[in-house]
């Protein structure tokens, strides 16, 4: 028995021993009972292949996936179901596997593998009680790249928990490993939140919640991290006022062997008091304050970095609402941002409201809107951990901002797994940097290979700096939404207009100031099954102006309860044009094409159902591109077995320039599963 199995063993025992249970209980009366049991087997089978050619070179692999496993799960209790209730859960599998790539055929590879879980629950039906857990975690995926790299994950620990009324709080603590042939990681974490929550009558209600976190991982690989988080909160809510509250806090130290080491700090501190006044006014008050810093050391920089933000905010609304016509709100809001070499701060004044009128056809709706924005900046300004959630690697990232000093990127790959650290990446290794004007773009084409398997999805963090600037500007906007919305809504008019212009009121700024005319013009019809939409947008500014149209019919309908269809076609086409500034560097135009459908059936006396969709799309613009696409999926349960099968097929065509490419993509699957008892 491993070392995790005889930990929960212990703490459960001890527990045990620590309740006293009566006196007249006799040893026999501890020995478990079992009062529920099941088993099933599980059969997975799929056929896999993906082929990349460019310019007559190309690429990819083939593979053909087995697995059987058989699970088994039993649930019971020792004394009694209210001293300790527990579960076990065990599974064995295999998997065969030939995965072929690069013309390479190694054979067919055997896996084995097994898992566990095993759980307590002491006094599960009182107001405080404990879960101890261990559990082992052998996934018998399907391999996607050349590399073999199979991870066993271990977790264990303990979760106690009290809840009675008006006080909710939990302790924790778990130990999670992941293992495998190229690395093992661990993470040690605990932590407790509480929280006390007490209603009274006429919707009156105080609340008070405090929590911790400590994070502690290590890796055989080198380096490691820790971190802690706090926070504080309060919430009041009276009839006719509420203050919402927060403090938290939080810090973490990472450390990679022999390459960088990585500080950060953050502190959020934020007030909202919401009062409702008399004459249908209410109005509410908001602060904030928010603390970034980040140090980095030996990293790929020339020299050690250390960057740090302060931001206060302060915000005034007040809203009045007119019968159930207009609703009108006034918003200041200032911002102050010192940063470690400048400053830049705004206030903004802005009125809008939301006039809607009742007509003998329908409705009509008028919203307008103005405001104006007075800023100064002065020195650099610093962009600390910038998020893009979720990019597709290899491929490119847009940076949010303008003017960038592109010596100070700074670019970081968040680890999948636990603990979930930041990978620094490498330029001219990991990523380039790409321009455009005052545009940057990354373009990540390569991670570790001992963090990340590619391809795939992952989030990125990036910081930098942006070009030193001493200006004061003033921004000022003017919009309105327009609308008739005509028989039930079968009848939609509308139009949305902005217009945004920037003066220099002293100093210069990197790039000139822009401008901006928009107009969106569009009708929506609908009557069932059918849905029509025609849109034209024309911009007109020293930035990317741009102008075109674009329209899209529906079809979707249940013919009857158990069969739907759906159709779409659609077009597109923008002009992407030069603006004064020159940006973008030339002008084109983008055209899109296509048509998607798709179809539901079930059969519901005999528990089967299926699927069939397609769709087709054509796009022409600085590339040409192509994509067909068709899947269908089955579903079927006959007594004790569930059957779920599918099939997928793609087809893309992309030119650009003097690159031709070609990818086409199949896949099958066969899922059996079937209850023994």
């Amino acid at each position: 028995m491993g070392q995790r199995a005889w930990l929960i063993l212990i703490i459960v025992w001890v527990t045990v021993a620590a309740l006293s249970p009566p006196a007249a209980a006799e040893p026999k009366d501890f020995i478990p009972t079992i009062y529920g049991m099941g088993a099933d087997l599980e059969f997975n089978m799929s056929y896999q292949k993906d082929e990349n050619t460019t310019d007559g070179r190309g690429a990819g692999f083939t593979d053909i996936f087995l697995r059987e496993k058989i699970n088994w799960a039993a649930n019971g209790y020792v004394y009694h179901p209210r001293f300790i209730q527990f579960l076990t859960k065990l599974s064995a599998g295999l998997k065969e596997e030939d995965y072929q790539t690069g013309g390479a055929d190694p054979g067919w590879e055997t896996v084995p593998a097994w898992e566990y879980d095993l759980r307590a629950l002491v006094l599960p039906e009182h107001p405080y009680n404990l879960e101890v857990f261990t559990l082992r975690r052998e996934p018998l995926l399907r391999q996607v790249t050349s590399e073999k790299s199979l991870a066993v994950e271990y977790s264990s620990g303990a979760i106690f928990k009290y809840k009675e009324k008006p006080y909710f709080a939990t302790a924790y603590y778990t130990k999670d490993t992941s293992e495998s042939d190229l690395y093992t990681n661990t993470a040690n974490t605990y932590g407790f939140n509480g929280t006390y929550f007490q209603q009274y009558g006429g919707g009156k209600s105080l609340s008070f919640g405090a929590s911790y976190r400590h994070v502690d991982s290590s890796s055989n690989i080198g380096g490691g991290s820790v971190s802690d988080e706090y926070l504080l909160s309060n919430s009041i809510v009276l009839r006719d006022f509420d203050l919402q509250s927060s403090l938290n806090l939080m810090n973490g130290q990472q450390q990679s062997e022999g390459t960088y080491s990585l500080s950060t700090e953050q502190l959020g501190w934020s007030e909202r008091l919401r009062v409702r006044l008399p004459w249908n006014l209410d109005s509410a008050v908001s602060y904030s304050l928010y603390e970034n810093t980040l140090e980095t050391k030996g990293t790929t920089a020339s020299v050690d970095t250390s960057r740090s933000t302060k931001t206060d905010e302060i915000t005034f609304e007040l809203n009045h609402k007119l019968y159930e016509s207009l609703r009108s709100s006034f918003r200041t809001h200032y911002i102050k941002t010192d940063y470690s070499d400048g400053e830049a701060k705004a206030l903004t004044n802005s009125l809008y409201a939301n006039y809607s009128k009742k007509i003998p056809w329908g409705r009509f709706a008028f919203g307008p809107g103005i405001s104006r924005t007075v800023s100064e900046t002065v020195g650099s300004v610093n962009i600390i951990n910038e998020a893009h959630d979720n990019v597709s690697v290899p491929g490119p990232i847009m940076l949010n901002n303008q003017s960038v000093d592109d010596t100070t990127i700074l670019v970081f790959a968040r680890y999948p797994g636990p603990p979930s650290e930041l990978i620094q990446l490498k330029q001219g290794i990991d990523f380039k940097v790409t321009s455009s004007g005052n545009m940057f773009q990354i373009d990540i084409t390569h991670l570790p290979e001992q963090y990340f398997t590619l391809p795939g999805q992952f989030d990125i963090t990036i910081s930098y700096s942006l070009v030193s600037a001493d200006v004061e500007l003033q921004t000022d906007s003017f919009s309105y939404v327009a609308g008739l919305y005509l028989f039930n809504d079968s009848i939609n008019l509308y139009q949305n207009h902005l217009s945004l212009e920037q003066k220099v009121l002293s100093g210069t700024l990197p790039s000139e100031p822009l401008w901006t005319d928009s107009d969106t013009f569009g009708i929506r019809l609908y009557r069932e099954p059918y849905t029509f939409l025609a849109e034209y947008q024309d911009t007109r500014s020293n930035y990317n102006p741009t102008k075109g149209w674009k329209t899209e019919a529906v079809y979707q309908k249940d013919i009857d309860p158990t069969l739907n269809l759906r159709g779409r076609v659609f077009f597109s086409s923008i002009d992407y044009l030069v603006g004064s500034s020159g940006q973008p560097a030339s002008a084109y135009t983008e055209d899109i094409e296509g048509a998607d459908a798709g179809l539901q059936k079930r059969f519901p006396e005999r528990n089967l159902s299926f699927s069939v969709s397609g769709g087709f799309s054509h796009r022409t613009g600085l590339a040409e591109s192509q994509v067909s696409t068709i899947s269908s999926t089955l579903q079927w349960r006959v007594g004790k077995l569930t059957v779920d099968a599918g099939a997928t097929a793609s087809v893309w065509d992309t030119e650009f320039k003097d690159t031709k490419s070609e990818r086409t993509y199949q896949f099958y699957f066969l899922n059996l599963k079937r209850t023994l008892f």
